[in-house]
């Protein structure tokens, strides 16, 4: 990507950065709050903050103010900073950024933590506003001077003790123009309630009318000028849409969590984003198995594999696939192939079924210089009973050799019908066949060499197990 970005903030702090005292230094890029129960009405709290590295030093403790709607009097307690700060990368290794006195743009991120005790059974608000907004923000009015306030909200109703959902993935900052801007938040619900996302207009302070003005043109919903509207999903979070200039803006996702159809918490994330001119075309992940689906259901006590592959137009650039281990027992592998394919294998226990969905997140990065290409996607299990009846099981079915050079040969224990289908690492279906017989052979002939899935599906069950395939 080019340094358009770099320039754009420096010529933005120099002209306003002289009008705003060293309090107000700009180097508030974005924040989050969220807490975990830990019993007898104690929380831990803890609060992220993401620091461009063009303003000034973070203080190594925070304030939060915690009031409520009960009438008991607020609190004023303080947290201090978690370890040492880190980088969140958006830059190739060879790019030396401004936090570490080079010249590319930078954010850090700042860790806070501490326990409050919350008296009673109520509702209450904790949140924290640092000064000042970023003075790059070509969208709002108070670019340089607003705070930047973020909360949380504990619903401790009957003595509930809940875990607030949490932002496990640092931002994308950077996106390009013309190409689609994509944020599907990485929240994970560590208690597996139900979860409803807003957007909101960024705050500046704990009322609700302290609130960002952005200029005419802009909204909370319309962060960026785009050739169509953008969009948002109140069900998964995902916004999304296609930036046609230019721009420094802020958007906040405010996530509810319910149990039983109350109300129990919330935490938000508000984040500084940038539109850009790129040297590069952003990489993006294919849904499962190559298909624009992110969500697959899954049998319990049976083994479950797919792939997500990678798909980039720049074929230069190493394509890397991440995951976030958030799935207990589900196996990670990656083609480390151009572009990457990543193949996962799962067999969810019976219990499972009890904490529909399952919540896994995906990312692939480019290695661009001197911007990195990043995007992620979250993925969904649903996992349901198996079926008794003519139920194809992984030791019913058996393949070899593996590597396979010519033949692939089977043997089926499974009755019934059997559909055999071939993916290659693009999600391309390179060999489909139903058969009856218990053993058999799979040409393998001309299929090109290098790693595949096949997909066994019983035709009477509609159950599906997955093997990983090599053609040398």
């Amino acid at each position: 990507m080019k340094n358009s970005l770099k320039v754009f903030v420096v010529i933005l702090y120099l002209m306003f950065g002289a009008q705003v005292n060293s309090t107000f230094a700009s180097h508030a890029a974005g924040a989050e709050i969220s807490y975990v129960c830990i019993g007898s009405g104690n929380y831990e709290i803890t609060y992220t903050f993401y620091r461009d590295c063009y303003g000034i030093t973070p203080n190594t403790s925070i304030d939060i103010v915690i009031t409520n709607d009960c009438g008991f009097p607020t609190q004023t307690l303080f947290l201090n900073q978690l370890g040492t700060e880190v980088d969140v990368i958006n830059v190739c290794g060879t790019a030396v950024t401004t936090c570490h006195g080079g010249s590319y743009s930078g954010i850090q991120k700042w860790t806070y933590r501490g326990v409050i005790n919350l008296p009673a059974e109520c509702t209450w608000y904790i949140g924290h506003g640092e000064p000042a907004r970023n003075a790059a923000l070509s969208t709002i009015t108070g670019g340089g001077t607003d705070l930047l306030y973020v909360y949380c909200m504990i619903n401790n109703y009957s003595g509930l003790c809940n875990n607030s959902p949490v932002f496990n993935e640092d931002p994308i900052l950077v996106y390009c123009v013309g190409q689609e801007l994509l944020i599907d938040p990485p929240v994970f619900g560590i208690d597996h309630d139900s979860l409803s996302f807003e957007l909101i207009t960024p705050r500046t302070g704990p009322a609700l009318s302290d609130t960002v003005t952005f200029l005419s043109g802009y909204s909370a919903d319309q962060p960026f000028i785009c050739s169509l509207p953008m969009t948002f999903n109140p069900t998964t979070g995902i916004f999304r849409g296609i930036p046609s200039q230019t721009d420094v803006s802020i958007y906040a996702i405010l996530v509810n969590e319910f149990r039983n159809g109350i109300l129990i918490g919330q935490t938000e994330r508000d984040m500084i984003v940038t539109a850009e001119n790129c040297n590069n075309i952003i990489p993006i992940l294919t849904g499962i198995n190559g298909l624009p689906n992110y969500s697959i259901d899954v049998y319990a006590n049976q083994l479950n594999c797919f792939f997500i592959t990678a798909v980039d137009p720049n074929v230069s650039n190493q394509t890397v696939i991440e995951y976030d281990y958030s799935i207990p027992g589900m196996t990670f592998t990656t083609s480390g192939g151009q572009p990457d394919t990543a193949f996962f294998c799962w067999t969810p226990d019976s219990i499972d079924i009890a904490f529909n969905p399952y919540w896994f997140r995906v990312k692939v990065t480019d290695g661009n210089c001197p911007f990195l290409g990043i995007s992620a996607r979250n993925y969904y299990f649903n996992v349901e009973i198996s079926n008794d009846v003519d139920e194809i099981n992984e030791n019913n079915f058996v393949i070899y050799p593996n590597p396979v050079s010519s033949e692939l040969k089977f043997s089926s224990l499974t009755p019934g019908k059997v559909e055999l289908n071939l993916f290659d690492i693009q999600g391309r279906q390179v060999i489909n066949s139903i058969t009856t017989e218990s053993n058999g052979v799979i040409q393998f002939y001309s299929v090109e060499k290098g790693i595949y899935l096949l997909s066994i599906k019983s035709i009477q069950s509609k159950q599906t197990i997955w093997k990983r395939i090599v053609k040398n």
